[in-house]
């Protein structure tokens, strides 16, 4: 009598999903307004925005919903930026801040709206 022992495991893994890598710091940020149920300006964002740091640019733009690239004199204005206003709501439950470091095309463009 042979008898045969093959390895065999009552659970099976999923492969692993690539998370989009997170981008370096800098002084670009990517706003994405989620639930934009009122009017998004360049005053609106920097209004909520200069309390962080001097604000340089803001350009807004509607292709997916609506998105901002907002530039900061220095890294560590977007990143108190980044770090105060990610995840809260402009108005009180919609228009909610999703915001990340402007990545590799988005930091060399240049933005062409300036505040003043």
């Amino acid at each position: 009598m042979n008898i045969l022992f093959q390895g065999f495991s009552a659970t099976t893994e999923e492969p692993r999903r690539k998370r989009p890598e997170e981008s370096k710091p800098n002084h670009v940020l990517l706003f994405t307004i989620i639930n934009p149920m009122y009017p998004i300006t360049v005053d609106v964002l920097h209004t909520i925005c200069q309390s962080s740091g001097q604000v340089l640019r803001i350009v807004i733009f509607k292709k997916n919903g609506v998105q901002a690239m907002v530039e900061f004199d220095s890294v560590d204005s977007a990143m108190r930026a980044k770090e105060t206003l990610n995840g809260a709501d402009i108005y009180s439950g919609c228009c909610t801040l999703k915001i990340d470091f402007a990545k590799g095309i988005f930091r060399s463009t240049y933005i062409t709206s300036t505040v003043n």
